[in-house]
């Protein structure tokens, strides 16, 4: 049996997919079939799902003195829960906006949806971009501007989000010469 250590992680943009870079390396002969499977693996929760230059943009415009106006909020780098990310949103717009809860950001845990209710018939969201927060909520860039909606409370319902904590861990190894060496992250597996 062997421990790895995790010296290097990768993610998707979304943080969907994550790629580790272990070491001590293994070296295996070319000429040989072997079988790996993981014994143990302790992996703590600790990959932010908002990466600066990413997924850390929010936009969205509101009317102010009668005038459309669009504001665009800077996430920090971290991990956000979905009522984090309202709070954060809420904190932001205090002293911009006359109502500062323009929307509600609603989460369905059945489905992993996450639907967005309009307290403003004037908000809009902004989804485009590459940048953007909404992706990680179930939103696309093509999904465009959300809103303006006809009434308050009138919703928009995402795709599924990948802001839920972690349920389960799917590994996929591939053995490769190289890697690297840290205390996050040990995996025990046995050839």
């Amino acid at each position: 049996m062997f421990s790895l250590f995790v010296n290097n992680i990768n993610s998707t943009n979304n943080g969907s997919s994550v790629q580790l870079s272990m070491n001590p390396a293994i070296s295996l002969n070319p000429n040989k079939k072997y079988h790996a499977s993981v014994h143990e693996i302790d992996i703590v929760y600790c990959f932010p799902n908002i990466i600066t230059g990413q997924n850390n943009t929010f936009i969205f415009s509101e009317m102010v003195a009668g005038t459309l106006t669009e504001f665009t909020v800077q996430f920090s780098q971290g991990i956000y829960s979905i009522s984090a990310l309202q709070s954060e949103i809420n904190r932001w717009t205090q002293d911009k906006v006359q109502n500062p809860n323009l929307f509600i950001l609603d989460p369905d845990d059945s489905s992993s949806h996450v639907y967005i209710h309009f307290m403003s018939t004037t908000c809009t969201i902004n989804c485009s971009g590459s940048n953007n927060v909404m992706q990680i909520l179930g939103y696309e860039s093509s999904d465009g501007v959300l809103g303006p909606v006809e009434y308050i409370n009138d919703f928009y319902e995402g795709d599924k989000a990948i802001l839920n904590n972690i349920q389960n861990v799917y590994l996929m190894a591939s053995f490769v010469n190289g890697g690297y060496v840290t205390d996050r992250v040990k995996i025990y597996y046995v050839l």
